[in-house]
């Protein structure tokens, strides 16, 4: 899905996670997402594709409260900040700690 969050550095993290985290659980983490926002929120599935993508990426920092680190590392990003209005932040963010 096109973003208008370049999230590539992000998904390479996925290479360096352990089995339960890599690439497939990624793939198969935002199209469960992706899914149920079909059914739910349809107009919402680009944040759902970036929270899907993001919710893990604190694992790069410590396995236990890795969503908080995910929220924390996401947060502080300036291209993540740029890319979306705060409303539309704010609501990736909570997905992510969810």
């Amino acid at each position: 899905m096109k973003t208008r969050f370049d999230l590539t550095k992000y998904e390479n993290m996925y290479n360096t996670f352990d089995n339960g985290h890599d690439k497939k659980h990624l793939e198969e983490v935002r199209n469960f997402g992706i899914e149920l926002g079909k059914r739910y929120c349809p107009d919402k599935l680009e944040l759902i594709f970036v929270a899907a993508t993001l919710h893990d990426v604190g694992l790069s920092v410590q396995r236990e409260g890795h969503e908080l680190h995910s929220y924390n590392i996401v947060k502080d990003d300036k291209d993540f900040q740029e890319a979306y209005s705060k409303e539309e932040q704010e609501e990736i963010l909570e997905a992510i700690k969810e």
